[in-house]
């Protein structure tokens, strides 16, 4: 109880909320974190969760404010993207964010497949991946990144972990 927490300025908002699987997301009551998904350059990536729609979602949170300048350029980008038609089921969507009061996250659509990674996992690795599933991947993969490049984006993070999979009606990856 006499115990007290000593920060120096500006460490508070560092310090502060964290998410780990169960507890609501400040601001967002009607979402539950689920589990970690990963860490990038300026944050972590969490799967959550609407309990009573069971709807997901990705937050990507920034926990440092030094690196808010480029989540807001994620954000920004992603929109720029996404307002494309021809991105449509390339680009992983926006659907929220928050950069005002901390926790600063941005919600992305959830893939249920993952990434690469876990996909060629899944499979039993890169051997079960066939040279026409590779060559698939590839173009739709060059796909993407012509589409941001015509829009005059760089992604400059092009890796496995970073590319989603979503099956389509015929459950083809």
């Amino acid at each position: 109880e006499a115990a007290r927490r000593a920060v120096s300025p500006g460490e508070a908002d560092l310090l502060g909320w964290r998410p780990f699987p169960g507890v609501s997301i400040p601001g967002r009551t009607n979402w539950r974190v689920v589990r970690k998904l990963g860490e990038g350059g300026f944050g972590e990536a969490w799967l959550v969760e609407q309990p009573k729609s069971k709807r997901k979602s990705v937050y990507k949170f920034c926990f440092d404010p030094t690196h808010l300048a480029s989540l807001k350029r994620e954000v920004t980008l992603l929109r720029a993207l996404n307002d494309n038609p021809a991105a449509e089921g390339r680009i992983a969507k926006v659907l929220d964010w928050s950069m005002d009061t901390p926790p600063h996250f941005l919600e992305l659509q959830y893939y249920e497949e993952g990434s690469l990674v876990t996909y060629v996992e899944t499979i039993g690795g890169m051997i079960k991946l066939t040279l026409i599933r590779r060559m698939e991947f590839l173009a739709q993969i060059s796909e993407a990144l012509s589409i941001a490049h015509q829009q005059g984006i760089l992604h400059r993070d092009v890796k496995p972990s970073n590319i989603l999979i979503e099956n389509d009606k015929n459950g083809k990856p």
